[in-house]
């Protein structure tokens, strides 16, 4: 039987007023619907769906039962209502266009969470060091000297990420605007990292594939958790995207200047130096005559050096008295021969393109 376009478009609208209809009213009503089973004394269905074995408390109950029954279900809703709508009205959007359909997508499923204070890793961690700069008058030489074993701060030494979140916060005072435009920001990454992601995909797959690429990043469990967290690690991964982003361009000088920053957020960025420093001695391997060789060379191998130095920083110089900076620069590898190594191959190389 021949449906027309019109009423193709009809039916999907149907569809798709009716699944979202049901995304939030469970959004909504989740929490009451819980709280009836339980005042209906419905253990065995609240056990089940919380894998619990014993009864347990209405908090409990209204926790884990969202993360295991309810909070899938609204994820696999929202991603067939964002997937389908990409699909038919937006093949072939434009990165910026993706950007912006990502940002506002965030906006409507995850408004709850620009109300959500710092928890988790965020409270624990840089959350330390950012609450002490706030109360100290940005005193960072007194926040170099705290001791962090014996409870004092500076849980990440070497991060330029508290100093960020400290001065935003003494420009917003209001602590809840603050909440607020932090959550701001980091739907603002998460948006950037799937369009980047979604532009580099692209390049390989047609546009319906890259959607299908940038989604499955999206709805990725440790993406989502990370999104509503204001920690270092989305952050973190938005300077990545961009350093790969810029790569992928030849714009090496940016891509270095991104690594550069994303090491600055989180000794982790090194990762990404490494790669970059990868990516471009295969580049100029492969094209010898290329211009500018030595100083992309240089660009490159800039992140790595900062890395090692930040680090060198973090388990050497600050805080002498405690016990992490007498771990051992490389101890993690166990073995120092890898420096060695790379500093040899690092000067044999520099020689190579020299001469």
């Amino acid at each position: 039987m021949f449906i027309s376009k019109r009423n193709k478009k009809v039916i999907f609208w149907i569809i798709f007023i009716l699944l979202a209809a049901a995304y939030f009213y469970l959004d909504v009503y989740s929490d009451k619907i819980i709280t009836g089973w339980f005042e209906a004394q419905k253990f065995d269905l609240l056990n089940r769906l919380s894998g619990s074995a014993a009864n347990e408390s209405l908090g409990y109950y209204i926790g884990n039962v969202e993360n295991e029954f309810f909070g899938p279900i609204k994820s696999i809703l929202s991603g067939i209502l964002f997937l389908s709508f990409l699909l038919v009205y937006m093949p072939g959007a434009t990165v910026v266009q993706f950007g912006q359909a990502v940002f506002i997508f965030l906006l409507i499923t995850r408004f709850k969470v620009l109300f959500y204070p710092p928890y988790g890793e965020a409270i624990n961690g840089p959350f330390i060091d950012i609450l002490w700069l706030y109360k100290n008058n940005f005193n960072i030489s007194g926040l170099l000297h705290q001791n962090p074993m014996v409870g004092g701060a500076q849980v990440y030494p070497g991060s330029i990420f508290p100093y960020f979140i400290a001065a935003l916060m003494s420009l917003i005072r209001n602590p809840q605007v603050f909440i607020v435009v932090i959550h701001l920001v980091m739907f603002f990454f998460a948006a950037v990292i799937l369009a980047l992601f979604y532009s580099l995909s692209r390049r390989v797959f047609d546009d319906r594939m890259a959607i299908f690429c940038s989604l499955m990043l999206l709805f990725e469990p440790i993406f989502q958790c990370m999104l509503e967290l204001m920690n270092m690690e989305m952050t973190n991964l938005f300077f990545v995207f961009l350093s790969a982003y810029f790569l992928i361009n030849r714009k090496i000088v940016l891509a270095s200047v991104m690594s550069m920053v994303a090491v600055l957020i989180k000794i982790p960025g090194i990762i990404s130096s490494f790669s970059l420093l990868f990516i471009v001695s295969l580049i100029i391997i492969s094209d010898f005559s290329q211009k500018n060789k030595l100083k992309n060379f240089i660009w490159a191998l800039l992140p790595v050096i900062l890395g090692v130095v930040v680090q060198i920083f973090r388990l050497r110089v600050i805080g002498s008295g405690f016990n992490e900076s007498r771990v051992k620069f490389f101890s993690y590898v166990h073995n120092r021969q890898y420096l060695a190594v790379f500093s040899a191959a690092t000067i044999v190389f520099l020689i190579y393109i020299i001469v």
